[in-house]
């Protein structure tokens, strides 16, 4: 007879293996810490998709205005932010916000 799974263990692991590494969390605060250095005071959140891809939320602290939201869908990182048209998408998240 084999070892019981829990699903709960099995759909908590799922999630935790694609949620924001350690590095990709490092990388959104320097982008805080550069918003913040010109004066501009931010909150941030994070959290997964239903279909369990990581997003992360850089907001204005006055107001919760949206300043940009990331996405990591695949191995492709997802930008949207009102101080750009369109979506910037690439396979490496520091690349891609120094091309901005």
């Amino acid at each position: 007879m084999g070892q019981p799974v829990s699903l709960f263990s099995y759909f908590g692991n799922r999630f935790r293996e694609r949620d924001w590494t350690q590095q990709e969390l490092a990388e959104f605060y320097r982008v805080e810490n550069t918003l913040v250095q010109h004066a501009l005071s931010v909150s941030t959140d994070r959290g997964i998709s239903d279909e369990g891809d990581p997003w992360f939320v850089f907001c204005r602290a006055d107001d919760e205005e949206v300043i940009a939201h990331i996405a990591r869908i695949g191995q492709q990182y997802v930008v949207v932010s009102s101080a750009f048209s369109g979506v910037a998408r690439g396979p490496d998240f520091r690349s891609l916000i120094h091309t901005l």
